[in-house]
């Protein structure tokens, strides 16, 4: 039977016209018998997706979780987690719950029928002055129908947890075991259990569904969106849940951007039973726009305010949150028509836009990501640190622009290589694929390559070429 305060939740990737309102599915949370199979088990941690997305950490997608105050671990098993807090029956009890986020490329998966399946436990161990006041642990099991599934690397699993705790500052100790592996993360979250009076409000909760409660003395019936995360363009609108105790009336809420400025705000008159309010804001993707912003509601002359961060982000994985950024990083991806199309979109087509774009360079639409984007990415961090000149990054070198646009040369000729202070050092890429040769010069002998200016000609048709398939 599953526990009533635990879940395994897999999330559908088949973002609805509703963003958020995804389609939802319990997974059997118990003990899994042995299981064979004559297939070797499909281990996550070496595909070839899981080493691209690692390389891709440039743009590092978790540095921007743990800015916005997400528990963030990326190995061996990586998860992205959150904690939020909701009244009880009585202000002695606050129920904390614990979130957490996990691809199902974290995970091992082995051949099982028509299906794959793949497991992982999670360890919650509540301390308090160095002793454990509260611990659940259980083990979830996820079943796929296919391959392609088992290296999703977006979120498709949700974990949570209710924990009844007195209110005090506890460590949270976090273990997520991958169950076929063994590979095992642990990490230790410093969290605030605060005392909810009979006026007050719960934390503020991007979701993907729920339910609102009817009273103190039952769970909130959430399907939580942990990384408070949307794609723009993609999704329409971000779902916040939250909770206010003691009397009625309307609750005010408004988002700000990095910079402080309002971007949206609107007042809702939610449900209120028993004295406990609660119900759903929904915000708009395209009226908040790419970044991190942060949500914040109130009711009347309340004190007490609840407030959550919501990300916007330009697709899975990705940590660049400003248009001006992205187009300027999109500028070996995209043809200049194609990035003007998107600097001269009005704000408020700029959504429908990006997702224009991003659908005509999809290689493979079936798949949740747009590879070609994700693998351009990952370029871009191998230029960095492979071609990093003095004078700048290794992406807008000369060698990583080609390395980026045409990838890896089949033969590099290197004249002078012997001599790493001999000026006019050259460097030969040849591309047999394009029947090239592109030349670069070191005049500096610094190890500052430049195109010759033939090469650079021919480099910028292959370019457009490249570019327009």
């Amino acid at each position: 039977m599953l526990d009533p305060l635990r879940a395994s939740i897999a999330v559908s990737n088949s973002r609805a016209p509703h963003a958020a309102r995804a389609a939802i599915a319990l997974v059997t949370a118990a003990i899994i018998a042995g299981g064979c199979s004559h297939r070797p088990p499909v281990d996550n941690a070496t595909t070839p997706a899981d080493r691209s997305r690692n390389a891709s950490l440039a743009l590092d997608v978790s540095r921007l979780y743990r800015d916005a105050g997400l528990i963030v671990e990326t190995t061996p098993v990586p998860f992205v987690g959150a904690t939020d807090v909701f009244a009880s029956e009585t202000p002695d009890t606050t129920l904390l719950l614990v979130t957490l986020s996990l691809p199902n490329r974290a995970l091992t998966f082995v051949h099982e029928g028509d299906h794959y399946r793949g497991a992982y436990d999670v360890i919650i161990d509540a301390r308090r002055n160095g002793s454990s006041v509260k611990r659940e642990q259980g083990r979830q099991t996820v079943r796929v129908a296919s391959y392609r599934e088992t290296s999703r690397g977006d979120e498709s699993l949700i974990f949570q947890q209710y924990l009844r705790l007195a209110p005090d500052n506890y460590t949270l100790n976090l273990t997520v075991r991958d169950a076929e592996s063994g590979r095992t993360t642990t990490h230790d979250a410093q969290v605030v259990v605060p005392r909810i009076a009979r006026t007050g409000a719960s934390s503020a909760v991007a979701v993907y569904e729920a339910s609102p409660r009817s009273g103190r003395d039952t769970l909130p019936a959430l399907v939580p969106n942990p990384r408070g995360a949307a794609v723009f363009g993609q999704d329409t609108a971000v779902f916040v849940y939250v909770e206010r105790y003691g009397g009625a009336g309307a609750v005010q809420a408004e988002v700000r951007n990095a910079a402080g400025n309002v971007v949206w705000r609107d007042s809702l008159m939610l449900p209120t039973h028993d004295s406990l309010t609660s119900g759903i804001f929904s915000l708009p993707v395209a009226e908040i726009g790419p970044g991190i912003g942060t949500f914040v509601s109130w009711r009347g002359a309340d004190s007490d305010t609840a407030r959550t961060r919501v990300i916007i982000s330009f697709a899975e994985g990705l940590a660049i949150t400003s248009f001006d950024d992205m187009l300027s990083y999109l500028r070996y991806f995209a043809l200049p028509e194609q990035l003007q199309a998107l600097r001269s979109a009005p704000l408020a087509d700029r959504g429908n836009a990006w997702l224009a774009f991003l659908r005509s360079t999809d290689p493979d639409p079936a798949t949740p990501e747009n590879e070609a984007l994700r693998d351009y990415f990952v370029r871009i961090e191998q230029a960095n640190q492979r071609f990093h000149e003095d004078a700048g990054a290794g992406w807008l070198t000369d060698r990583g622009r080609v390395f980026i646009t045409l990838g890896d040369p089949d033969q590099i000729y290197d004249q002078g290589q012997n001599d790493i202070v001999q000026r006019g050092r050259v460097q030969i890429w040849e591309y047999t694929q394009y029947r090239t040769q592109l030349v670069f010069v070191d005049q500096s002998g610094f190890g500052r390559y430049r195109m010759t200016m033939t090469s650079e000609m021919e480099f910028q048709t292959l370019a457009r070429r490249v570019r327009e398939k």
